[in-house]
């Protein structure tokens, strides 16, 4: 029998507005269950939508993954402002919270981490 992928929409995942400009928000799952298709519906939401101030949900949306053929991704709307970057550089990171400390947290930013693997973990397990 054929595995049906299941999951639980949660409404506005990325798009919440609250007092914590920052969050982390794991979403865990076996290879193939779901999670690309997950993450691209619920960026897709944000497609259009604008804060008070007229500027899009997030002013730039950073895509790191190893495997962006996925063809979940193909399907990300065109009006999101999505960088996409083979592997995962943390310097890129650091630089946008520079951009962040220097402009009193002017900008939105979204990093997404999908299939990131890191040598490290996996060698020494810390």
């Amino acid at each position: 029998m054929a595995s049906k992928t299941n999951y639980y929409e949660v409404p506005d995942i990325f798009g919440r507005e609250d007092d914590d400009p920052s969050r982390t928000i794991s979403i865990i799952g076996r290879s193939f269950s779901g999670k690309t298709h997950l993450t691209v519906a619920e960026l897709n939401k944000l497609a259009g939508k604008k804060r008070p101030n007229g500027r899009p949900v997030y002013d730039l949306i950073l895509y790191f993954s190893e495997s962006l053929d996925a063809s979940p991704l193909a399907n990300i709307d065109d009006r999101l402002n999505v960088k996409f970057i083979r592997g995962y550089y943390p310097k890129i990171i650091l630089l946008l919270k520079q951009v962040q400390d220097k402009s009193r947290n002017a900008f939105r930013f979204l990093c997404i981490l999908d299939d990131v693997i890191d040598e490290k973990v996996i060698v020494t397990g810390k």
